[in-house]
């Protein structure tokens, strides 16, 4: 709990200059930063993302409308599907 807590702290601090919503701009930092953990901190994971096998990518869902909005700084440069042979 305590480094889900620190997680939300640095993504409050990152996003507290962004008008708008700051509870939203929080979470949709969060969601920017736990898919750049996943990407890199996880050594399998960051094998197959960097090997084209898998994509991280995030999202936030809005319970209010049911709508799914990519997060559009998550899906930039993302790596090439190696083909199989």
């Amino acid at each position: 709990m305590v480094t889900l807590i620190n997680e939300i702290k640095g993504a409050v601090a990152k996003s507290s200059h962004i008008a708008g919503n700051p509870t939203n701009n929080a979470a949709r930092q969060n969601g920017i930063d736990q898919v750049a953990d996943l990407r890199d901190l996880d050594p399998i994971l960051h094998k197959k993302y960097i090997d084209g096998e898998i994509l991280i990518v995030g999202a936030m869902y809005d319970i209010h409308t049911g709508k799914v909005e990519f997060l559009e700084e998550t899906l930039l440069n993302l790596p090439q599907a190696k083909s199989k042979q």
